[in-house]
């Protein structure tokens, strides 16, 4: 997927320009992905873009992010979903929990994390002390 297929995408899906350009620039490759699930280690935090439009276009998780006014961008260690919302607060960055879906609404399930995408990364790369989970955020920031 090209950068200007992406922008194009993420427009209609209704994320923000400075957002589009955060996750064209944290997005893992294709190759760093697939290195990481071949070695059974945890992926990179953000997920490679043809893999965010087929998740988001596919409603791969069966949890309709879209509706609930988000996009899903990555994932953490344990399998928690990163998404940036495009509704409430836009831009800014969330842990879902993946042990509850379906039986509390999404909002519900959801802690916001950070304003904006580049921070959340740096910290989630850098910083021990960041959430690295829902709960963990849950507990830290909500």
């Amino acid at each position: 997927m090209t950068n200007a297929a992406f922008i194009s995408w993420a427009t209609d899906a209704g994320i923000d320009a400075d957002t589009i350009g955060a996750i064209i620039d944290c997005a893992s490759t294709t190759e760093q992905a697939d290195a990481a699930f071949a070695a059974r280690e945890p992926g990179p935090p953000i997920f490679p873009l043809p893999q965010i439009v087929d998740l988001h276009d596919s409603d791969g998780y069966n949890m309709n992010p879209k509706s609930h006014g988000f996009v899903l961008i990555g994932y953490c260690p344990n399998g928690d979903s990163i998404a940036v919302d495009t509704d409430r607060d836009p831009g800014s960055i969330w842990y879902i929990g993946h042990e509850t879906l379906g039986s509390v609404p999404l909002r519900e399930n959801a802690v916001r994390v950070g304003d904006d995408l580049r921070s959340v990364y740096y910290s989630i790369e850098h910083d021990p002390d960041f959430p690295c989970d829902y709960y963990t955020a849950r507990g830290q920031c909500g």
